[in-house]
Order: structure tokens, then sequence, then C-alpha cells
């Protein structure tokens, strides 16, 4: 087993160390314990269809991760086993897949934050064009904006082992692709895509002193978890604890965030739009009515309430912010139970609910009305694959699909099952918010190309930040033009 990494390999499981260091079980787990989970996980799940006698002779595969806040990392990389459920988890899978192919992967860790994020599209371009076969299989860092520059990457759907059909690929990312061209997808491969997906915390005994009889797990079952009906829970919340007559840390709130990248989610979730697909291609739906409506909407409840925790930009030095998972931060308003809600990811639950006194549960950002069919839930980061065009395709396509299938079938249940709905979830209803929300998580071209979009999917949230949200019509128009440009080109290099 080889690994190449530019900073040296460097396990940082901060979630998976946070989620499992601690929990006993993990550590006293016998072998015929985990054999007999695996048994019991591949029995309930589907498998793939690769063949039984699949085998590459030893070749090894150089797997490029590109990992951006490093959120990615650990979600394909294990050195060895060390008793944490997730890491052995994925060290097992890993191992699994080597025998099971006959291949040995080999690592490389790009580790990036948003300035220096295009050092990895350069290093897979470089490569790429020169023609050395660097990197078989990329994930990480979304590329996307490589397949408008040009031919980097192979088309998925020509994989001879890829079934975008099985479960473990998501179906509303390949929804947005207007053919058969698939340069890059993602799935149950990487926890990131359960762990960066938006959700609220709330706080059960906050809820009863403010005399709020009203179950936040019934509203949602019955449909009436809207925006409307979580400003009249938070209305009236906001206290002065601190006696300075200044709304800041220390004083009582009916909503927090942990930064200010949870702006993101709020707008996807009241069926906000960015694009469409067409038979005649892309089209914008970011300056619709009901688009205007939902910014307008959030800039008030989220802006211009005093019950809501307005977040600082830089929480990295704010004494009310706690570091978390892939560069994201938590409320510490919440966590000493001062605030009703607080916005979050799901993989915050760890750095958010370890230490906390009070009953809590969780649920799925609101909709905008009760006439909005589905709730939705967004997602601020991914890992994605894709493969060099350099790579041979059938190797590179068999790895990808042997460790989506693998992962599926034992690293997410782990995660899923064990760390969050045993570790985490203060009751039944709980777990069964992190089924709703991980069957209701949607996303949009703008997501996908976000780069080559100037980054259209977060530009509500931006404008929320610097409370413009009023603003958003006349921002769309400055900006039409140009994301309609973006979007031609999308369509050319996709269809």
């Amino acid at each position: 087993m080889k690994t190449k990494n530019i900073c040296g390999l460097l396990l940082l499981s901060a979630i998976l160390l946070c989620a499992c260091g601690n929990d006993d079980t993990a550590t006293t787990e016998t072998a015929s314990d985990t054999q007999a989970v695996e048994t019991e996980t591949e029995s309930l799940f589907e498998s793939d269809d690769l063949p039984e006698d699949l085998d590459f002779s030893g070749q090894s595969v150089t797997w490029y991760v590109g990992d951006y806040n490093n959120a990615y990392w650990d979600d394909f990389y294990a050195e060895n086993t060390n008793g944490e459920r997730i890491n052995d988890a994925i060290y097992r899978s890993r191992n699994s897949l080597e025998e099971r192919l006959n291949v040995t992967l080999e690592y490389y860790r790009k580790e990036v934050i948003y300035a220096n994020r295009h050092d990895i599209s350069s290093d897979i371009s470089t490569s790429v064009m020169a023609g050395d076969n660097a990197y078989d299989v990329y994930s990480g860092y979304d590329l996307s904006v490589m397949t408008v520059q040009g031919e980097f990457f192979h088309n998925l759907n020509d994989g001879k082992y890829l079934n975008f059909d099985k479960p473990w690929w998501n179906k509303s990312m390949l929804g947005m692709l207007p053919g058969d061209k698939v340069y890059t997808a993602l799935g149950d491969g990487s926890l990131s895509l359960i762990k960066h997906t938006f959700c609220l915390y709330f706080n059960q005994d906050k809820l009863a002193s403010f005399g709020i009889e009203e179950n936040p797990y019934d509203l949602v079952d019955s449909g009436k978890w809207t925006l409307d009906k979580m400003y009249e829970l938070i209305n009236n919340t906001y206290v002065d604890l601190n006696g300075n007559g200044v709304s800041d840390y220390g004083d009582n709130y009916g909503l927090t965030m942990g930064d200010v990248n949870k702006y993101i989610g709020w707008h996807f979730s009241l069926g906000g739009e960015m694009v469409q697909l067409t038979d005649d291609g892309y089209v914008l739906s970011a300056g619709s009515e009901h688009m205007v409506n939902v910014v307008g909407k959030l800039a008030t409840f989220l802006r211009e309430n005093l019950n809501v925790k307005i977040p600082i930009i830089d929480a990295k030095n704010s004494e009310d912010h706690a570091p978390s998972t892939g560069g994201n931060y938590v409320d510490k308003t919440f966590i000493e139970g001062n605030a009703l809600f607080t916005a979050c990811l799901v993989g915050d639950a760890v750095a958010l609910l370890e230490d906390i006194n009070f009953e809590y549960g969780m649920v799925p950002y609101p909709k905008y009305d009760e006439a909005q069919s589905n709730y939705i839930s967004a997602v601020q980061r991914f890992a994605s694959f894709s493969v060099p065009i350099t790579a041979d395709l059938d190797l590179s396509s068999a790895v990808i699909e042997a460790w989506s299938s693998e992962a599926y079938r034992t690293i997410q249940p782990e995660y899923f099952e064990t760390v969050l709905k045993s570790r985490y979830s203060a009751d039944n209803q709980m777990a069964d918010m992190f089924d709703l929300i991980r069957a209701t998580i949607r996303f949009d071209i703008s997501d996908l190309f976000c780069d080559s979009l100037n980054e259209l999917s977060c530009e509500p949230a931006l404008l929320i930040r610097d409370d413009k949200g009023g603003q958003w019509a006349s921002h769309y128009a400055s900006k039409e033009k140009k994301w309609n440009k973006a979007l031609e080109e999308i369509w050319d290099a996709l269809s």
C-alpha cells in the first residue's frame, strides 16, 4: 500500500474521531461482531453487477483526492484500523476492493482552500495535456468547470462497469443532465453527501420553556413545517440575558447559524430554483417571481428579525463559534442552551451535540408554504467522481463502481445508522428525520457548475449575508446576460 501526499499523510478525522472515539462499544467490538454486521449488511442492500471473476492482475490505481477544507480525505482513506468504527469500515472497504479486483490503490491527496481550489484542476489538466496518465480516479472538489474548458475527462456512461441505475448513485444530479454525457457523478461513495447537507437542530427544553406546545416533528410529518410556522415559533424569543442592551453573544435567540454558509440552504429549501432543464437547453429561473419572493422573504426573516442571531463572516476568530467538520462552524449559543433552533449541517452533530445537557431534535429546513409538495434539502459541498481522459476507463470505472457499491453497503450504513442514528439521535423521530433529509437531497445545475456560473447558486445567500436580499430582482437583471452565456457553454459541452 503506497501513498503520495503533498503535505504528508495526515489523517484529519475530526468528525469521525469525535463521533466514535468516546464510544466504549467501538473499542471492544470483536471480529465476530464485525463479521455479523457485514453479513447482515450484505443481505439487506442491493449488490452491484461487477463480474465475479473480474481481475486486473495487480495493476496500480492512483486515486487523486481533491481535499477541499479537509472535507473529503477521511471519506476515502484510512491507513489502518484503530477501533473507530467509520475509520475501520473505510479501511476494510479499501482492502476488500483491492482483493476483489486484484488492484493496488495508491492515494494522492491535494489539500486546498477556496483561494487555491483551482490548483486541483491545474494538476489534472497538466497531467492530461502531458499524456502521463498520472491519475486513474479523481474524487473530491467538483471539477465540472473543466468539462466546459475541454476534453479532460471520460464520459462515464462509456464506462464498462458503471451502472447509474444503482441506488448508490445520486439521481437528482444525473437528472440535471440533458443526454448521455456524464463527466462527473456523485453518490454514496463519499460520506460528504450526507455530512454536508443542511438541517436544523432544535432545543426541546427551550421550546417548552417558552410555552411552545407544537412539536417540530409533528409539523414536519403533517406538511406544516413552513417558514411562516418557524417565524411564529421563534417570535418573541429573544432575551437580553447578559443585560448589556445589545443583541450579542450571551443572549437568547430563536434561531442561530453556525456561519454565513448556512444561508445557502434556505432559498433551495423554499423551492427556489436557479436553472431549469428543457428540451432546448438550460433556462435561468433565478429571476422568477417565486424566486424574488423567496429571497425577499428570507431577507426579512433572517436579517430583520431580532429573534435571529446574525452570523459573522469570520467565524474562525469569533468567540461564539466552534469549529466543526470540513471548514465549517457551529454556534455556541445553541450548544450552551440559549437558542431554540440552529442552522447546521447533518455532520455537525458531533461538534454540536457532544456536550449539550438538554433534549434536542433535528428537522429539515422548512418549506415555503404548505402548498409546496416536498421538503427540499440542499448540500453545501460534495465530493464527485471523474476519470481523466488519459486513464484506462475500464479499470477506473470498475474501481469507482466497486467502491461506491461497497460504501453503500458498509460505510454509509455504519455512519448513518450507528454513528448518527444510534449515537446522536435523541429518539426514533429524530432518526426518521435523518431518513427524510437524506431522501430529499436535491441538486440544481448551478450547484454542479458553480464555478462556471460564477457561483450563481450562492448569490441569493450572499445578498442576504450583505443585507441586500430585497435587491434580488435588480441584482439578477445585472448578471442575467453573463449567466445565460455560461449556461449556453455548459449545454454545448453536455449535449
